[in-house]
This record gives C-alpha cells, sequence and structure tokens, in this order.
C-alpha cells in the first residue's frame, strides 16, 4: 500500500509521540495535475558555488538595480561584476547587523552600523552623511524621491532631500503618534511606507505636504494590530510583505499581509521550534523565486538554524549546512540574496563568500548536503504491525556521468552509485536503528528498485531516510508490505 504522508513538510508537535516529521533541503512541490503519480513529491533544495569573495564577511546586505551589484560586506561596501570580481568602494559601520541598500535612481543610501552612506553613480563617489540634520539609521528606504532614515531607538524617521541624499534637514521628519511603541522596521510596498514597533503598526503614504511629505493614510483598517519580533526578518515577496512578528501577548508567529490584514503562514510546528529557540529577534530574511516557487527564508543566527516557507505549497521545510568538526547540522550558509546576472547570489552567513545558487548544484561549495526526510508515525491502535517490506518510488539511475566505476577493494567515488540511508525508530525519535543504505541506481540504471526487507514489527514506528550524494535525488513516494497484529 502507499505510504500516507511519506513526502510532506517538517512538523513537529509540542509530544515527539504526535508528530516529528522533518523534511530537511528537500521542499515539498505538489503535482498541478490529477494525472500525476503523486500528488506532493520532495524536490532537492538548490547547491552553492563560489561566484566571488568579498572582503571578510559576513556579508550583510546586497543590492541589484539595472545591471549592477553591490554588497555591503564586514566593514567593506562592494560593486559585484558577472565576472565574479569584485570592486573595494569605502569603509562603512559594523555593528554586526544587517545593512540595507537602497536607490533613488542617481545614489545609493547605505545604511550600516547605525551610519548612512551615499554613493553617487556618475561620480563613483563614496561619502559617509555628515550633514546635521541626518539622524543615524538604523535601516532606510526610498519613496517617491525621498530616502527615508529611521532613527535608531525612536519612534521618528527623517527624509532626505529629494534625490539628494547628502542634504539632510532636521525639521523634515516626523515622530510616530498613534502609539508609544518605537519603530523597529520599515519597508516600502506599493508606494506605502510600513512602519513596525513591536506591538503595532502604522502605514505612511505621500500627502504632498510641503513640510513633511509623509502622513499616517487614511485608508480604514491599515493600522495593524500586530508587530513584529525581529526587525529584519522584514521583507517582500509575491507581491505582498512578511514577516516574524510579536504584539502585547507575545512573539513567534509568521505573517503574511493581504492588504493590511495580517494572515498566519506558520504552523503549531514551526512556531513550536522558534519559540523554543533562545532568542528570535536576531532572525534575518531574505526572499527568492526559483522554478515558480517563492521561498520565504529566516535564519536564525543565535539558533543557528534555517527555515523556509514556499508559497506554492504552504508548506515550511528546514534547509541545513551539514559540517565542522564532527559533521554537524548548521544553519545553511546563506545570509542575504540578490538576483544579478541572471543568477540567484547569496551571501556568506559567517565570510565573505558570495554563492551561485542554483538546483543545477550538487554540493554545497564543495560540501556535501544531507537531505533527510522524516515520515510520519505508523500505528495501528497500538497493536503490532508487522513489516515486511518499504520500497521508496524515487528518480533512479542518476548516478554521476563520468566516474571511472571503482578496482575492488577501493569503495566507490562519491555519486557513482548513489546510495538511501534508511533508519526507524520505535519510540518516537528517542533512538534509531542502525543506518541499512541501498542502491539508488547508477548512471541509467532507471529501473533500480530502492528497497528494504525484514524491518521487524512495532507498535509505533517513524521511519526515515538520510541521503548525501551529489545527485538530482527527487522522492516520489513510498508503498508498505505489512501485516497487522491483532494486539
Amino acid at each position: 500500500m502507499q505510504f500516507p504522508g511519506f513526502c510532506g513538510k517538517s512538523y513537529r508537535s509540542q509530544s515527539p509521540f504526535a508528530n516529528i516529521e522533518r523534511t530537511v533541503n528537500f521542499y515539498p512541490e505538489i503535482q498541478e495535475v490529477p494525472s500525476s503519480k503523486a500528488r506532493i513529491v520532495l524536490a532537492p533544495t538548490p547547491g552553492l558555488a563560489l561566484f566571488a569573495t568579498a572582503g571578510n564577511g559576513p556579508v550583510r546586505g546586497s543590492f541589484e538595480q539595472n545591471g549592477r551589484a553591490f554588497c555591503v560586506s564586514g566593514d567593506k561596501f562592494y560593486e559585484v561584476f558577472g565576472n565574479g570580481t569584485v570592486t573595494e568602494i569605502g569603509t562603512v559601520g559594523n555593528d554586526g547587523l544587517p545593512a540595507t541598500i537602497d536607490s533613488n535612481g542617481v545614489q545609493l543610501f547605505i545604511t550600516s552600523g547605525g551610519n548612512g552612506y551615499i554613493y553617487t553613480f556618475a561620480t563613483s563617489a563614496f561619502t559617509q552623511i555628515v550633514a546635521a540634520g541626518f539622524p543615524g539609521a538604523s535601516m532606510g528606504a526610498f519613496l517617491d524621491g525621498y530616502f527615508i532614515a529611521l532613527k535608531p531607538d525612536s519612534r521618528q524617521i527623517n527624509v532626505s532631500a529629494l534625490y539628494d541624499g547628502l542634504t539632510w534637514n532636521a525639521s523634515e521628519s516626523t515622530v510616530l503618534s498613534q502609539s508609544t511603541d518605537n519603530i523597529r522596521s520599515m519597508i516600502v510596498d506599493h508606494r506605502q511606507l510600513w512602519l513596525f514597533g513591536g506591538q503595532k503598526t502604522h502605514v505612511y503614504e505621500n500627502v504632498g505636504n510641503p513640510n513633511f511629505p509623509f502622513e499616517p493614510t487614511l485608508s480604514p483598517g491599515s493600522q495593524v494590530e500586530h508587530g513584529i519580533a525581529a526587525a529584519f526578518s522584514l521583507a517582500r515577496l509575491d507581491n505582498t510583505v512578511f514577516f516574524l512578528g510579536s504584539d502585547e501577548r507575545g512573539a513567534g508567529i509568521v505573517w503574511r499581509l493581504e492588504g493590511y490584514i495580517p494572515r498566519r503562514i506558520s504552523d503549531h510546528g514551526v512556531e513550536f521550534a522558534f519559540q523554543g529557540y533562545s532568542r528570535i529577534d536576531d532572525a534575518i530574511a531574505w526572499t527568492y523565486q526559483d522554478k515558480g516557487h517563492m521561498f520565504y527564508v529566516l535564519y536564525f543566527p543565535t539558533a543557528d538554524k534555517t527555515w523556509v516557507y514556499d508559497i506554492a505549497a504552504d508548506a515550511w521545510h528546514e534547509r541545513t549546512w551539514f559540517g565542522g568538526t564532527p559533521n554537524q547540522e548548521h544553519a545553511h550558509r546563506g545570509r542575504c540574496h540578490f538576483f544579478a546576472f541572471w543568477h540567484h547570489l547569496v551571501g556568506d552567513r559567517e565570510n565573505g563568500k558570495i554563492y551561485r545558487m542554483s538546483s543545477d548544484l550538487l554540493d554545497d561549495d564543495g560540501q556535501l548536503i544531507r537531505r533527510i526526510r522524516q515520515a510520519p508515525h505508523l500505528s495501528n491502535e497500538q497493536k503490532w504491525i508487522y513489516y515486511k517490506m518499504l520500497q521508496l518510488d524515487l528518480q533512479a539511475g542518476i548516478g554521476l556521468d563520468g566516474i571511472a566505476p571503482p578496482t575492488p577493494p577501493a569503495p566507490d567515488p562519491v555519486g557513482y552509485n548513489p546510495k538511501v540511508i534508511l533508519q526507524y525508530s520505535d519510540d518516537s525519535g528517542n533512538t534509531w536503528s542502525p543506518e541499512r543504505a541501498v542502491s539508488a541506481g547508477k548512471l541509467g540504471e532507471y529501473r533500480a528498485q530502492v528497497q528494504w526487507y525484514r524491518l521487524g514489527r512495532a507498535r509505533d514506528r517513524v521511519f526515515r531516510i538520510i541521503v548525501t550524494d551529489p545527485v538530482h535525488w527527487t522522492i516520489i513516494q513510498a508503498f508498505l508490505d505489512f501485516k497487522l497484529g491483532i494486539s
């Protein structure tokens, strides 16, 4: 029979005896025609290859427009070129937090370490903003010809002169009056300025006031009764805004704005995970679109975790980098993203590397990608189930081309004869069986059968499969041959 729910999302319940599903470095893809063999398959997350190196890192911000790309790495600001070279432009403040980069078409406005900087395209001049009216900035934005600076630890925003980020007047500012909440974060979306506090969110728009152009919008319902938990979790995707929220009742739910109405997109499984971390206010989001999927990526630096929401499947999965000494799961390498030179480029969370990210890449800059699917519990009223066989339906015959067969007794070269590892737990993940590996088929062995026999009995079992070979893994479904006990 078909294994129910074998292909699915990550979801760990408050009790592992209820659910401990994990989807790591796979993502569920819903098949859009009813004639497909399976409704949901597991597709592999993309790999990484070095594209450029910008200083010592980490890469804290990135930007692309009109064929030019820029990034902040460590305490330096760089231009990145399509041939993988970089040019250092200037020095910026570095407090370890993300930097922001915005353009007015004439200049770039960079905020980093509480300071502001202007890069002028025509002259290539890079200048720290020293105008007396500039209040410092925890982040910046651009709207209707004005650069906007969020004054750190305040309810105040300031605007530059029109199309001139070097000129600021102290009178060109406003203080949020609708609440006493400090503004933690801001973003421009649909020509509106969204100001996020810890408990509430307010929307401003350009009303043409000569004294200060932006005032609260008069649209009904435009005060949102949710704030933001992590200032840099705010990101645009799918024609709207996503963020990790908080309010006076608590924090740790991820929201998507639908007009002025937030819609919850996290589930109890990921919320249980998030709220178990020692801190979530340092979360950093980045977004991208690939193969019709739009992904909201949420990186937790302190927790060393990366979670990803896929809009198409309305499902969460985990992404990891498996390495270190000894090898362990860590957060994905990516900290920020920009689409430049027809590549998805991501900056590293620790060093100055900028990677090309693509599903055509089969490892993470030379490090094997460890992919896991931990399936739902199998039980039948706590009676014995006798497992004769488990079969995995996957894309077989995917061994790498161009690898010579090994000479016995030498082991197989990595990727020559890809293996699938099976483990199972009969105590809700507290202990696991020894690993049992079978072949997924060498190159061209498209009819290879991935099967495990003599799997014993259990009253409650969780199966998981693990793969590490650098090949194009796609998991379609699984089948079980079993016998139900009577006690």
